[in-house]
């Protein structure tokens, strides 16, 4: 019975970590966005082709990183934000 606040708060904290990962993901991808933006409106001003820099970089990233290149931040922290809930879920589970 003693465990069933601690197994709430557990519950809270891993709803807030999935809430708070989305916006963050939310965020990151709106500021790509602009930078993206910005980056076409200075390659239209310069001669300067950040296509074929965009390749070269991330060609070099792919030899460095061929692994976890694919894996999303974003969906790696809201698992462990779930298994914080559902944990949070067990203990309450158990103690009552």
């Amino acid at each position: 019975r003693e465990m069933i606040p601690v197994s709430l708060f557990v519950i809270i904290i891993g709803i807030y970590g999935i809430i708070i990962v989305r916006k963050l993901y939310e965020r990151s991808i709106y500021h790509f966005m602009r930078a993206r933006e910005c980056l076409i409106e200075i390659q239209s001003l310069c001669d300067i082709d950040f296509d074929v820099i965009h390749k070269n970089s991330l060609s070099k990233h792919l030899k460095q990183f061929p692994f976890s290149y694919k894996m999303k931040t974003h969906v790696i922290w809201s698992i462990l934000c779930f298994l914080i809930s559902f944990l949070g879920f067990y203990i309450f589970c158990k103690s009552v």
